[in-house]
């Protein structure tokens, strides 16, 4: 995704409803654990529907553990944005389609078998598990 540069117009409501607030000029998540720019915030059509969703990216092991990264992917609506989806670990956005034409997302982060979701209209849920684009079997 091409990040996208964003108004204060713009990205204050966005970050918002990402569940950042803002201190001084950074916008602070995880109980003000983590940093948040406006560089780290991609705008990209996902679904082909003229409107680009947000990924907002964070980083840092005090929230985000071993992974040491974050993302929280967000839609359009009426009078705002509303998250899709909050997780832990790297966003990979996949061919693969859920409802209303999302892709279904891998979830990366340590180890060799990831959680791949799918939006069924609602929410992502987890479908599957996969590496590198073969299906696997979470340990435990």
């Amino acid at each position: 995704m091409k990040a996208t540069a964003l108004t204060s117009a713009q990205i204050d409501p966005l970050m918002r409803a990402a569940g950042y607030s803002k201190s001084g000029n950074a916008w602070r998540g995880c109980g003000g654990s983590t940093s948040v720019t406006r560089e780290a915030v991609e705008l990209r059509d996902l679904n082909g529907d003229g409107r680009p969703e947000a990924l907002v990216v964070a980083d840092g092991t005090e929230c985000f553990g071993a992974a040491g990264t974050g993302f929280q992917l967000l839609r359009p609506v009426p009078g705002g944005w509303k998250i899709m989806t909050d997780q832990t670990g790297v966003a990979t956005f996949l061919t693969t389609r859920g409802a209303d034409g999302y892709p279904d997302l891998e979830i990366g982060g340590p180890g060799f078998c990831f959680p791949v979701t799918h939006w069924i209209g609602t929410e992502y849920r987890v479908v599957r598990f996969a590496y590198e684009g073969k299906a696997c079997k979470p340990p435990g």
